[in-house]
């Protein structure tokens, strides 16, 4: 297959999710993403629409992990013109594929990666630094990218063999550091805040009600937390209670 239909391939990935239903959630972004690849494998007429058409069956995984399957797909279909496979292989292998996936991305991008990017990029911003944002925009998207990319390059390469080679990346490995990197990052900006906030003359009382606050925040995301409750709601929790504080402490 030639490059530049494997580099249009990977491109539609990123607008996979523009039309999305109920019924068959990412089905119509994988049929439009597969297409070029199709086009050329497969001879106009017939033979290509059913195909195509094959492949507007229901498909739901995690956006990042999207190529992954795409490319793994893709070169099923290689083989299966050539010889060696079948459609009903190809449908049994994106249902195979599509749950352990979700839960690795899930997990990885959802509850860890994006939870570190946002505390770090927010810690950054509120002392007024630029690299807030850039911080905060980098440490998400380039682990982001590089799955993206390395995970169709895998898919096609590999097939159904894909799955064994992102187990052996680990992800969920870095997943418990990821998270207790987070709350290092987060307890440090708070308890220098505090320190800030704690050091005016108690006599106005903002320090001691500061300090207060904050403890009683922990308190409070320790609680939630325990109850299995989202991080990254959590953390937006937080931020809206610090807001707060330190409106009315100004």
């Amino acid at each position: 297959m030639r490059k530049w239909t494997l580099i249009q391939v990977f491109l539609r990935c990123f607008v996979a999710q523009v039309a999305m239903g109920m019924r068959y959630m990412q089905s119509f972004g994988f049929a439009y993403a597969i297409y070029p690849g199709l086009r050329e494998v497969y001879p106009e007429g017939r033979k290509l629409t059913e195909v195509f058409r094959r492949h507007l069956s229901f498909f739901h995984t995690h956006p990042v992990f999207f190529p992954c399957i795409l490319g793994c797909i893709l070169r099923g279909e290689i083989e299966s013109i050539r010889g060696g496979g079948d459609s009903v292989q190809l449908a049994a292998t994106k249902d195979v594929l599509m749950g352990p996936f979700s839960a690795i991305g899930d997990g990885f991008f959802g509850a860890a990666l994006r939870p570190l990017a946002a505390v770090v990029g927010v810690a950054l911003a509120i002392q007024g630094s630029f690299w807030g944002p850039a911080a905060l925009i980098t440490i998400y998207n380039v682990p982001n990218l590089w799955f993206r990319l390395e995970g169709f390059i895998q898919g096609f390469r590999r097939g159904v063999g894909v799955l064994d080679k992102v187990r052996q990346w680990q992800p969920t490995r870095y997943m418990r550091w990821m998270r207790v990197t987070s709350a290092l990052v987060g307890g440090a900006f708070v308890a220098s805040w505090v320190h800030t906030e704690a050091s005016m003359p108690l006599l106005s009382g903002r320090g001691l009600w500061t300090a207060l606050g904050s403890l009683g925040l922990a308190i409070l995301v320790q609680r939630l937390l325990s109850r299995g409750f989202s991080a990254i709601y959590i953390l937006y929790l937080v931020a809206l209670v610090v807001g707060g504080i330190a409106l009315y402490t100004a």
